[in-house]
C-alpha cells in the first residue's frame, strides 16, 4: 500500500535527489532528511506551504475581537474571532513593507496597528487606514488590494487548521478516513473539549520530524525510555512488552496520520452499556457522559471505544496528542487522565518549538479538571516526566547524526505486522506490537509532498 505513490527527482545543491533519501520499498530514511539546511527550506515550501497545520484551538479566542498569535511554518500569523464569530488567519506582515504588525502573543483587538509606519488593519485582514495617506500618496491607493494575505481557514471539533493552499481538499475531505478516530478522540462530548489556559512553549534541539514521526506511532520505544514507570510504581508491569500485545496501530495513506490505540485494561464487551461505563470512565470522563457518547458514536465507533481506548497519534505534519489512562505522578494518588495537545512548530533543520495545551471536558467537575490538568502538566508540562525522556532521546539523535559518519546513517523501519481484516474502522490497521509502518507511512508523505 505504501508503494503505490510516484515521485518526480528533485535535487538538491549538491546533486543529492530527495527522492532517493527515503526508500519506502527497502524501509529506510536517510539520517541527512533531520539535519540538512536544504531540505528544511523546501520542507517550509512544499509542506508547510501547501497543507492544512493547526493553529490554535477555539476556545483560547472565545470572545469577538481574542486573538492569538502563532505560525504555519515559518511565517507568523493571527489567529482572531472577529464581531460576526467566524475566526480568520491571517499573515502577521504588513503590506506595505513586511513589518511584523501584531507583536503581542495575545489579547483583544478590533484594530492592529503596524509599529512602522502606522497602517491599520481589522482583525480580519482587511487594510482600514494609511498614516498621511494624502500627504503620502495623493488620491491614495486602492487599499482593498492592500489586505493581510488570509489563509483558508476551517475549526474542526474545536481545533484550527489553517492552509494557504487554495487547491487543498476541504479539511472535511482531507479528514474523511481519520474523523472516525477524531471523533473518538476529540468529539466524545456534546460540550466539547477546551485548552487548559495558553500554551507552555519550549524550544527542543532536534528536528521537529523525530517528535512527529514518534508520536503518530512508536510504541516500540515505551518501555524502555519510560521505564521509570514501572520502576518508581507508577504503572507496574510497563516495561513488559506484553502489555502492549493489545494496540492496534492505525495509519491513513492519504494524509500521512497515524494513531495508535491501546486497550491496556480489557472490557467484557457482552453488555455493552457496562462496558460503556467502564470505558467512559477509563477515558477520563463520569458515567453521566454515557448517554450523549452512545448517541454521537457510530456502531463501530462504540465497538472501538468499549474496549476501553487509549490513543495516541499525529496529524500530519506538525499536531501530535494523548489520551490515555495515566498516573497521577504520586503513587498514593493513583489514577487519573493525561488529554494533551503537542505542537513541534520547526525552527530550523535541528530545532523545533514545543507547544502543548492540557485538554479538558467543559463539563467536567472542576475538581476532575484540575486533577487531569495537573496530570497532563506533570507527564508533557515543561517539566513533564514524559516529554523529558523523548527530549533528551531525540537530542542525543540530533547531535549523533551531526558529523560526517552520522549524516550517512540510515533509520530503519522494518518491523511490520499483517493488516487486521476484523477491525471495524478505516485505515490500514494492524493489532500486534512491534510495527513501524505508520512512521514509514509518514515518511511515505512527507517524501510525496516534496517532490510533488
Amino acid at each position: 500500500m505504501l508503494t503505490e505513490r510516484r515521485f518526480t527527482t528533485i535535487l538538491l545543491p549538491d546533486g543529492a535527489a530527495v527522492d532517493e533519501l527515503v526508500s519506502i520499498d527497502d524501509r529506510w530514511v536517510a539520517a541527512r532528511v533531520m539535519t540538512d539546511p536544504d531540505l528544511y527550506g523546501l520542507e517550509l515550501a512544499r509542506i508547510f506551504d501547501r497543507v492544512w497545520v493547526f493553529v490554535g484551538h477555539e476556545t483560547e479566542i472565545p470572545n469577538p475581537g481574542d486573538f492569538v498569535t502563532r505560525y504555519i511554518g515559518a511565517d507568523p500569523v493571527i489567529v482572531a474571532r472577529s464581531a460576526d464569530g467566524d475566526v480568520h488567519v491571517t499573515l502577521n506582515v504588513c503590506s506595505h513593507r513586511g513589518a511584523t504588525v501584531c507583536r503581542v502573543e495575545c489579547g483583544n483587538a478590533a484594530t492592529f496597528r503596524c509599529p512602522y509606519h502606522a497602517w491599520v488593519y481589522d482583525n480580519t485582514g482587511e487594510l482600514l487606514g494609511i498614516f498621511a495617506e494624502r500627504d503620502a500618496y495623493g488620491d491614495g491607493l486602492d487599499k482593498g488590494t492592500l489586505s493581510l494575505k488570509r489563509a483558508r481557514t476551517t475549526a474542526y471539533h474545536g481545533l484550527i487548521f489553517a492552509t494557504w493552499n487554495p487547491d487543498a481538499p476541504s479539511l472535511a475531505d482531507h479528514f474523511s478516513t481519520m474523523d472516525f478516530y477524531y471523533r473518538i478522540v476529540f468529539g466524545l462530548t456534546d460540550g466539547g473539549f477546551e485548552v487548559a489556559g495558553p500554551p507552555l512553549r519550549w524550544v527542543e534541539n532536534t528536528n521537529w520530524k523525530f517528535a512527529a514521526e514518534n508520536l503518530s506511532g512508536d510504541g516500540y520505544h515505551l518501555m524502555n525510555v519510560h521505564k521509570f514507570l514501572d520502576e518508581l510504581g507508577l504503572i507496574p508491569g510497563w516495561s513488559d512488552p506484553t502489555m502492549a500485545r493489545g494496540v492496534t496501530s492505525v495509519y491513513d495513506r492519504r494524509t500521512g496520520d497515524g494513531l495508535q490505540m491501546a486497550h491496556f485494561f480489557p472490557i467484557d464487551t457482552s453488555d455493552l452499556e457496562a462496558a460503556m461505563v467502564t470505558s467512559t470512565t477509563l477515558f477520563g470522563l463520569t458515567e453521566t457522559f454515557v448517554p450523549e457518547i452512545m448517541r454521537r458514536l457510530s456502531a463501530d465507533q462504540l465497538a472501538v471505544f468499549a474496549k476501553g481506548i487509549s490513543a495516541a497519534g499525529t496529524i500530519f505534519p506538525t499536531l501530535s496528542y494523548t489520551a490515555l489512562p495515566w498516573p497521577t505522578g504520586d503513587p498514593a494518588e493513583g489514577f487519573s487522565f493525561m488529554r494533551a495537545l503537542r505542537l513541534a512548530q520547526p525552527l530550523g533543520p535541528d530545532r523545533h518549538v514545543v507547544w502543548t495545551w492540557p485538554l479538558l471536558a467543559r463539563d467536567l467537575p472542576g475538581e476532575e479538571k484540575e486533577r487531569q490538568r495537573r496530570t497532563t502538566l506533570r507527564s508533557f508540562g515543561t517539566a513533564g516526566l514524559v516529554e523529558q525522556d523523548d527530549a533528551e532521546v531525540w537530542s542525543a539523535n540530533q547531535r549523533g547524526i551531526a558529523g560526517v559518519q552520522g549524516r550517512q546513517r540510515r533509520f530503519r523501519y522494518d518491523a511490520s505486522r499483517p493488516v487486521n481484516p476484523d477491525w471495524p474502522g478505516p485505515g490500514v490497521a494492524r493489532t500486534a506490537f512491534p510495527d513501524e509502518d505508520n512512521q514509514l507511512n509518514f515518511w511515505a508523505r512527507w517524501l510525496e509532498l516534496m517532490t510533488a
